[in-house]
């Protein structure tokens, strides 16, 4: 059962992250599920290392829409939501497990949470209404994975007894999934992203090398803090990365030509057509999109 009061506030960001608290929205990224960050990026945000960078278009409109996705809600299930105050923070089993609620709803004589989100692509949800007892296979063919993780971790701190993820999809469509507590996926979550935390926050080991950006960033900050230094001779283990770096690059050079290729033709098909893109079988497909390099956006694939 949520209790309205546990809620607390912090003055300010700063003060948020000198607890070095996890919050719902990087549960995915230090599980790995998450499309944009991993779990370099929470490492570096609750260490106080992340470089600043301005919010992206989508997550500006995200949470300017959040309100409006809100309202919709309401329209649609006739269920009435109240907005938490903006700096109230539920607390889960231990003191850095957190959550802030878009929104609180009643159903049924129970207080659930809302969780407001927009989708500008569409792909991967299945028909609104749809209701999961418990997180099983399939269920991440209806309702995305990084956004199901979100809700568990919504009602692991909060105590809610259900999560109705609401989504806005393009078209202005909005569709709503409800996943109940479930405390067996809540416990499993929490035991996997409390062996991180311990891992990595409080031992300060740094997370596996990986493909991310922030990776990449950390190290060639730190590399280029050292200044200039001979070179040191390669292990075995050293060499054959260096040679599977460099087998990569070539292939991806290779890669880029194909698709260069592909796409220049590609585009030349359209011009006599009147078509802006092409529709493929399952759902997928490859739609022209102008602007300084002109290119083909894929959906589905």
């Amino acid at each position: 059962m949520i209790d309205l009061s546990a809620g607390v506030s912090y003055r300010d960001r700063a003060s948020w992250l000198e607890g070095r608290r996890v919050g719902a929205s990087s549960i995915a990224a230090i599980l790995g599920v998450s499309p944009y960050r991993g779990p370099w990026d929470v490492w570096l945000e609750l260490r106080g290392e992340a470089p600043t960078r301005p919010a992206t278009p989508d997550q500006l409109r995200g949470r300017r829409w959040e309100i409006r996705v809100l309202e919709e809600y309401e329209i649609a299930t006739g269920r009435r939501v109240s907005v938490p105050t903006t700096s109230s923070i539920w607390t889960g089993a231990n003191p850095w497990e957190t959550a802030t609620p878009d929104a609180f709803a009643e159903h049924r004589g129970e207080l659930g949470v809302v969780e407001a989100k927009t989708d500008r692509v569409g792909h991967g949800w299945g028909p609104s209404g749809v209701e999961f007892e418990r997180w099983e296979d399939g269920a991440e063919l209806l309702v995305r994975p990084d956004y199901a993780l979100q809700c568990y971790w919504l009602c692991r701190c909060t105590g809610a007894p259900w999560v109705d993820l609401a989504v806005l999809l393009p078209r202005y469509e909005l569709r709503w999934y409800r996943l109940y507590s479930d405390p067996g996926t809540e416990e499993a979550i929490g035991d996997a992203v409390a062996a991180w935390y311990r891992r990595h926050i409080e031992l300060e080991e740094q997370p596996d090398p990986d493909q991310s950006r922030a990776c990449r960033d950390h190290a060639r900050a730190r590399l280029a803090a050292r200044g200039r230094r001979p070179l040191m001779v390669a292990d075995e283990p050293t060499a054959e990365l260096v040679e599977l770096m460099a087998e990569a690059r070539a292939e991806q050079k290779r890669s880029k030509a194909i698709a260069d290729e592909a796409s220049s033709s590609l585009a030349l098909r359209l011009l006599d057509s009147g078509a802006s893109g092409y529709q493929l079988e399952r759902g997928r497909s490859a739609r022209w999109t102008a602007g300084r390099s002109g290119h083909f956006r894929l959906y589905g694939f």
